[in-house]
């Protein structure tokens, strides 16, 4: 086996062929003390890294950006739906008094069918005393072909290179975890400032008005008082949740414009720990209210 693997990007698995066969279980690794400073960082790596937690990488990427967003196909064998969509406009009354806000403007649009994303996390382990990024376990058969391509692709478009490693002699079945997708803003009054910076850096590729819509919706929730705010990092990036321990609920919102409100009733050390397919994809929120002219009335009623 070389000592390294490198390359971009994949279309088969001509590079892990010739060091396997048929059932061989192996990972793809790489010690963080190789990797270039700043880059585990930049794919949503907890730092400073440390071995026993894993974690969703970051769209950098087409890969990356596959493994971590849910993607949508149009359906076309039925009819248009209609959809809401909160905008920032200005009109004039009747008499010709200018007004401005935030309105729910309704469009049509065919039907989407959702694919949820693969969600291959990456974990960070010692391997013979060293920190390493790791892949999942793989298992390298015809059945499996498709998740081996995507690791595989996924790991070279993230770092570049990687070292081959089976599960001989070494014990590299990923452990137990705890998933480090979120970080928590500090405890007590809603510290709406700091958390201003967030919002304004996952919200930085909107235009100004796109960005006005967004804030409307985060101070919105904010003025409910949560006690806990969360920032998504990596993976689920441009994600806010907000905690009402009292009442028993978490409110999720997205800094995508199409996205809805999400409701969940678990408590936080359970809902940190889902992946965004088991939040997204599985129906296990309480409540998911779309962001159509009842949005506030529906958000408000939860607290009455």
């Amino acid at each position: 086996m070389p000592q390294r693997i490198k390359g971009t990007s994949a279309r088969g698995l001509s590079l892990v062929r010739p060091f396997l066969k048929t059932g061989d279980k192996y990972r793809l690794a790489l010690s963080v003390g190789e990797i270039e400073d700043g880059r585990l960082e930049s794919v949503g790596c907890p730092m400073p890294p440390k071995a026993g937690v894993s974690f969703l990488p970051a769209a950098v990427g087409k890969h990356s950006t596959t493994n971590s967003q849910a993607s949508e196909a149009l359906d076309k064998t039925g009819r248009k739906e209609t959809i809401y969509r909160m905008v920032y406009s200005t009109w004039n009354d009747w008499h010709g008094t200018p007004h401005s806000g935030i309105v729910a403007r309704p469009y049509q649009r065919w039907p989407r069918t959702v694919s949820p994303p693969p969600e291959e996390v990456l974990h960070l382990q010692e391997v013979n005393g060293t920190c390493h990024v790791c892949s999942s376990v793989c298992t390298y058969s015809a059945q499996d072909e498709s998740r081996n391509l995507h690791l595989l692709c996924l790991f070279l478009e993230l770092f570049g290179e990687f070292d081959l490693f089976d599960d001989s002699g070494q014990t590299l079945l990923a452990p137990k975890v705890r998933r480090v997708n979120w970080d928590l803003l500090p405890r007590g009054d809603f510290p709406w400032e700091r958390a201003e910076k967030h919002i304004a850096a996952a919200t930085k590729h909107l235009s100004v008005e796109e960005q006005t819509v967004i804030h409307h919706r985060l101070r919105h929730v904010a003025g409910f008082e949560p006690e806990l705010i969360a920032v998504g990092r990596g993976g689920f990036s441009g994600y806010f949740a907000f905690g009402f321990p009292k009442k028993r609920m978490f409110i999720l919102e997205s800094t995508e414009l199409d996205n809805a409100t999400y409701v969940f009733g678990s408590d936080w050390e359970k809902l940190s720990q889902l992946t965004k397919k088991d939040i997204l994809c599985n129906n296990l929120q309480k409540e998911r209210i779309i962001h159509d002219r009842r949005w506030r009335f529906r958000l408000t009623a939860l607290f009455r």
